[in-house]
């Protein structure tokens, strides 16, 4: 656990086998951070700027609302094992969301939560590129609150390339 400020200097990456929590808010800029390694990393504060976010490997969890920047968001396991975006409940906006992986035994995962909101400022991807198997948005509320785009490519291991399960909203312009 480390509890002081984190200022992204340049675009950081942080992994490894042990769990992380970051108990305060990542000052994100500009920049990205990118998620490696098989543990959970845990953000228990509220994030500033519009940097991107990618999940390699393991899992990225939320502690609050708006732990993560307000960026584009990618995940996209690159070891054959799972990479996930748990927002555990929180609420959360970003731009785009972009689901992949590179080997045929990955498999990419959002869940928001009970309760939770992933407030969409983009559009959605699944690539199929190294054929990994399906992606699931899962739990919570997926808000779209514009015209988006789901881009969904045919990954030959996925029974389902891509699969909602819970509540997506809109708000309908007249």
């Amino acid at each position: 656990t480390y509890s002081g400020a984190v200022t992204l200097g340049n675009s950081a990456t942080i992994g490894g086998t042990g769990d992380i929590t970051l108990s305060s808010g990542l000052a994100f800029g500009t920049r990205t951070l990118t998620k490696t390694g098989s543990n959970n990393l845990t953000l228990n504060g509220a994030a500033t700027g519009t940097g991107g976010t990618t999940i390699n490997n393991g899992t990225l969890t939320s502690g609050i609302n708006g732990a993560l920047a307000t960026g584009a968001v990618t995940i996209n396991d690159t070891a054959g094992g799972t990479a996930t975006l748990d927002l555990n409940g929180h609420n959360q906006t970003i731009g785009a969301l972009t689901f992949g992986g590179t080997g045929t035994g990955a498999t990419n995962n959002l869940n928001i939560g009970s309760g939770g909101t992933l407030t969409l400022g983009g559009n959605v991807t699944y690539t199929a590129t190294g054929n990994p198997f399906g992606s699931t948005i899962s739990g919570g509320t997926l808000a779209l609150g514009a015209t988006r785009t789901f881009t969904i490519n045919d990954s030959t291991n996925a029974a389902e390339d891509l699969v909602k399960i819970g509540r997506a909203s809109c708000r309908e312009r007249v």
